[in-house]
């Protein structure tokens, strides 16, 4: 038996919008992001870098401003671990395979 992740890039929009992130890239960016990344209208399974892929993604394009309400601070690392923990407990089913 193995735990099987999988991401939702419907709930990474969703949560992308809730908390006004990916304000500073382009529609190019953005839909890389959900499609490429998250897997598009797809739910694919991911692994631990590939959260992680995605979070450094959300980080680079918003505004340091956005974390302030939902993080200790402002660092890049802070924030990353913040949008990790996030993907992982909104956008992401876990099940045993």
């Amino acid at each position: 038996m193995r735990l099987v992740r999988i991401i939702s890039s419907d709930d990474v929009r969703s949560m992308c919008i809730r908390y006004d992130f990916y304000t500073c890239g382009d529609c190019k960016d953005y839909m890389h992001m959900l499609n490429d990344l998250c897997g598009g209208s797809h739910r694919r399974e991911v692994s631990d870098l590939d959260i992680e892929m995605v979070a450094r993604d959300i980080v680079s394009h918003s505004c340091k401003e956005r974390f302030v309400d939902i993080a200790d601070d402002t660092s890049f690392t802070t924030c990353l671990k913040t949008v990790i923990c996030l993907i992982a407990n909104d956008c992401c089913t876990t099940a045993v395979s």
